[in-house]
């Protein structure tokens, strides 16, 4: 998870920044992080919660990869803070377990 958060800080930069290059990329890169974590909890099976966060987070990266395909940064950078958020609040959960 400590790659996910380094990822989403350099993320923010780049957007902020307007880098689309490394921004797509590091989009691309938590695209690819969050369907493994949604498949990690699936496999689990006791932590339904935590599928619907990954669910949630893995659609949001998707929609923040579209967003700067189109260089809409604004829309990039609100939908970053939808992800992050979602993160925080399943960590909140289960970061301890």
């Amino acid at each position: 998870m400590r790659g996910i958060e380094d990822t989403t800080k350099s993320l923010d930069s780049n957007v902020s920044l307007k880098n689309k290059e490394a921004a797509a990329a590091e989009a691309q890169q938590l695209v690819d992080w969050f369907a493994q974590v949604q498949g990690y909890y699936e496999a689990k099976g006791d932590a339904a919660d935590a599928v619907g966060f990954s669910r949630k987070t893995h659609a949001l990266a998707s929609e923040l990869r579209r967003a700067l395909a189109s260089e809409d940064y604004d829309a990039a950078s609100d939908t970053l803070g939808l992800l992050v958020r979602s993160c925080k609040t399943c960590h909140e959960v289960y970061k301890n377990k």
